[in-house]
Formats: C-alpha cells, structure tokens, sequence
C-alpha cells in the first residue's frame, strides 16, 4: 500500500524541480536594430568620412551595416564592418548637395538613421 503513495510523491517532486527553470525569458523577442544615427566628422577633396552608430540590436546579433548616400542622379549603398560603431569613407564624383543615411540590420529586419544633407565644394 505505501508503494503507491511513494511513486506519487516521487513523480510530484520530479514535476516541481523540472518546472523549475529559472529566469522568465518569455518576453525577450527579438527586434530590428534601433537608435540608428549618422554623422560627418571630415569631409573636403579627400572625401567624406561617415560614422555610424546603432544603440541596440535586442537579442539579434547585426549582420550587415553601411550607409546609402547619392543626389538627384546618384544613388550608391555601400557595406562597412559589421559593429555598433561603424565608418566608412565616400568619394562624391563632384561639387553639390548630397544625401546620407546610415542603416543596420540583423535577422529581424532593418532599420535607417535620419537623412543628413551635406554640401561639397571640390572647386
């Protein structure tokens, strides 16, 4: 008769310990990088040296980062190392107002900074 009453209790402790898994982690979804800017340290005959940066990439790792940049006529994406903080230099063909946007992505989407203008004498 206590055989019965052994397994029961045995099989309810098992049931505890294995429910027991620590940290409630169901709420940590994966999302796009977020707190994506850009900004222009340098920029004259040798070309414009961008930085980008990205504040978070929320359980995702990064897998690509670069900037868009061009004018009315001119549209060029280019890659840069993949990181939080990320440069690149860019070599607009002539004088006049250009735009850039930097961007990161990860498996979940991607996301751009704002578009900064800049303006380029060459003359």
């Amino acid at each position: 008769m206590k055989r019965p009453h052994i397994f029961c209790l045995i099989i309810l402790l098992m049931g505890i310990f294995c429910s027991c898994s620590g940290e409630d982690r169901s709420g940590e979804m994966p999302q796009r990088p977020w707190g994506v800017s850009v900004s222009l340290s340098s920029y004259g005959v040798d070309g414009v040296i961008a930085q980008g940066h990205v504040e978070a990439s929320p359980n995702s790792p990064l897998t690509a980062c670069g900037f868009r940049w061009g004018n009315d006529t001119l549209s060029v994406t280019g890659k840069s190392e993949v990181a939080m903080t990320f440069s690149d230099t860019i070599y607009p063909p002539a004088s006049g107002t250009y735009y850039i946007v930097a961007y990161a992505a990860n498996y979940i989407g991607e996301t751009c900074s704002d578009t900064l203008f800049f303006q380029l004498d060459n003359d």
